[in-house]
């Protein structure tokens, strides 16, 4: 039962991390938008 939900946590985590890091990106691009908005 622990090998079971051992594999079921895995594409859970790996799902956490790939979406952590996408809103990071979009972060950072709303961020430079919001800077270049500013300056113009």
């Amino acid at each position: 039962m622990s090998g079971f939900l051992h594999i079921m946590s895995n594409p859970a985590v790996i799902l956490t991390l790939y979406v952590n890091k996408v809103t990071m990106f979009l972060h950072r691009r709303l961020y430079c938008l919001d800077i270049s908005g500013n300056i113009f």
